[in-house]
Protein backbone atom coordinates (compact mmCIF):
# COMPACT_ATOMS: atom_id res chain seq x y z
CA UNK A 1 0.00 0.00 0.00
CA UNK A 2 1.13 3.50 0.00
CA UNK A 3 1.79 4.21 3.23
CA UNK A 4 4.10 1.14 3.35
CA UNK A 5 5.92 2.06 0.42
CA UNK A 6 6.63 5.76 1.74
CA UNK A 7 8.07 4.07 4.84
CA UNK A 8 10.09 1.78 3.04
CA UNK A 9 11.60 4.74 0.36
CA UNK A 10 13.93 6.44 3.10
CA UNK A 11 15.75 3.11 4.14
CA UNK A 12 16.05 2.55 0.64
CA UNK A 13 18.07 6.04 0.29
CA UNK A 14 20.75 4.12 3.01
CA UNK A 15 21.76 1.86 0.76
CA UNK A 16 24.62 3.45 -1.05
CA UNK A 17 25.66 5.61 1.99
CA UNK A 18 29.45 4.88 3.43
CA UNK A 19 29.36 4.85 7.24
CA UNK A 20 25.83 3.26 7.97
CA UNK A 21 25.39 0.40 9.59
CA UNK A 22 23.03 -2.22 8.07
CA UNK A 23 22.83 -4.46 11.23
CA UNK A 24 20.70 -3.69 12.89
CA UNK A 25 18.29 -2.41 10.02
CA UNK A 26 17.40 1.23 9.32
CA UNK A 27 13.79 1.60 10.32
CA UNK A 28 11.22 4.18 9.59
CA UNK A 29 8.93 5.44 12.58
CA UNK A 30 5.76 6.80 12.35
CA UNK A 31 6.31 9.42 15.02
CA UNK A 32 2.98 11.99 14.97
CA UNK A 33 -0.06 12.45 13.23
CA UNK A 34 -0.08 16.27 12.94
CA UNK A 35 -2.81 18.26 12.22
CA UNK A 36 -2.28 18.45 8.37
CA UNK A 37 0.41 15.36 7.45
CA UNK A 38 2.22 12.28 9.29
CA UNK A 39 5.54 13.19 10.61
CA UNK A 40 8.01 10.50 10.12
CA UNK A 41 11.53 9.66 11.62
CA UNK A 42 14.46 7.67 10.15
CA UNK A 43 16.68 5.95 12.82
CA UNK A 44 19.72 4.27 11.89
CA UNK A 45 23.00 3.92 13.17
CA UNK A 46 26.75 4.82 11.87
CA UNK A 47 29.48 2.89 11.84
CA UNK A 48 31.72 3.92 14.96
CA UNK A 49 34.58 3.70 13.13
CA UNK A 50 33.44 5.90 10.01
CA UNK A 51 35.88 8.45 9.13
CA UNK A 52 33.71 10.66 7.91
CA UNK A 53 31.66 13.78 9.87
CA UNK A 54 28.00 13.11 10.70
CA UNK A 55 27.76 15.75 8.85
CA UNK A 56 28.80 14.69 6.06
CA UNK A 57 27.18 11.20 6.06
CA UNK A 58 23.27 13.31 7.14
CA UNK A 59 23.92 15.20 3.66
CA UNK A 60 24.25 12.23 1.54
CA UNK A 61 20.89 10.96 3.51
CA UNK A 62 19.06 13.74 2.82
CA UNK A 63 20.31 13.73 -1.10
CA UNK A 64 19.57 9.97 -1.29
CA UNK A 65 15.90 10.32 0.54
CA UNK A 66 15.41 13.43 -1.99
CA UNK A 67 16.70 11.00 -4.83
CA UNK A 68 14.47 8.02 -4.33
CA UNK A 69 11.19 9.95 -3.34
CA UNK A 70 11.51 11.84 -7.34
CA UNK A 71 12.42 8.32 -8.68
CA UNK A 72 8.89 7.31 -7.10
CA UNK A 73 7.13 10.25 -8.25
CA UNK A 74 6.48 11.02 -4.56
CA UNK A 75 6.30 14.68 -3.71
CA UNK A 76 8.17 15.78 -0.45
CA UNK A 77 5.80 19.06 1.22
CA UNK A 78 7.13 20.71 3.76
CA UNK A 79 4.70 20.15 6.57
CA UNK A 80 4.05 24.47 6.50
CA UNK A 81 2.39 24.51 2.69
CA UNK A 82 -1.05 26.53 2.37
CA UNK A 83 -2.18 24.28 -0.92
CA UNK A 84 -1.33 21.65 -3.24
CA UNK A 85 0.20 22.50 -6.35
CA UNK A 86 -2.08 21.45 -9.37
CA UNK A 87 1.51 19.31 -10.49
CA UNK A 88 3.14 17.51 -8.63
CA UNK A 89 7.27 19.30 -8.37
CA UNK A 90 8.92 15.90 -8.63
CA UNK A 91 12.24 16.64 -10.33
CA UNK A 92 12.50 14.20 -13.15
CA UNK A 93 15.86 11.74 -13.42
CA UNK A 94 16.77 13.70 -16.63
CA UNK A 95 17.28 16.62 -14.89
CA UNK A 96 18.54 15.43 -11.16
CA UNK A 97 22.28 16.98 -12.09
CA UNK A 98 21.63 19.97 -14.59
CA UNK A 99 25.05 21.72 -14.66
CA UNK A 100 25.64 24.94 -13.45
CA UNK A 101 24.63 27.87 -14.63
CA UNK A 102 28.25 29.49 -15.02
CA UNK A 103 30.02 26.41 -15.52
CA UNK A 104 31.28 26.12 -12.06
CA UNK A 105 31.00 23.68 -9.73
Amino acid sequence: DQHTTKMRMPKGALHSIQGVLHDPPPKVFQTALSDFYPQYRLVCQAIPSSSGPRAEIMSALHENIQDVFNEYGVQIMSPHYLGDPQEAKIIPRTKWAPPPADGVV
